[in-house]
């Protein structure tokens, strides 16, 4: 069955995951524009029609991550009514989540 998202969005989407791994293992914003470009089978110029540079896929990347965070961290903390237990659970939540 194929996505129902529209071309653009998936190819958006099929570049920031291969930027995320770039990104892991070149160290961040050490990565090149063109090493995130060959990860996704794509040229740099296809990168440009989607994003202003590396710098906003790199803060696209973070603002989910973040995003995904929060979630993960208010679940842990919503499943106990004990302050002391939502402190743990949230704790575990944030360590496991940057594990």
């Amino acid at each position: 069955m194929q996505s129902k998202k529209p071309s653009l969005e998936r190819r958006r989407d099929h570049v920031l995951a291969a930027a995320r791994t770039a990104f892991e293992e070149n160290g961040g914003l050490d990565a090149g524009l063109r090493s995130i470009a060959a990860a996704a089978g794509c040229t740099t110029g296809a990168i440009y029609k989607m994003f202003s540079g590396k710098e906003e896929i790199y803060a696209l990347l973070l603002e989910k991550s973040l995003i995904e965070l929060s979630k993960s961290v208010s679940v842990a903390s919503a499943s106990h009514s004990d302050p002391a237990q939502a402190i743990r659970a949230t704790s575990s939540s944030f360590i496991e989540y940057y594990q």
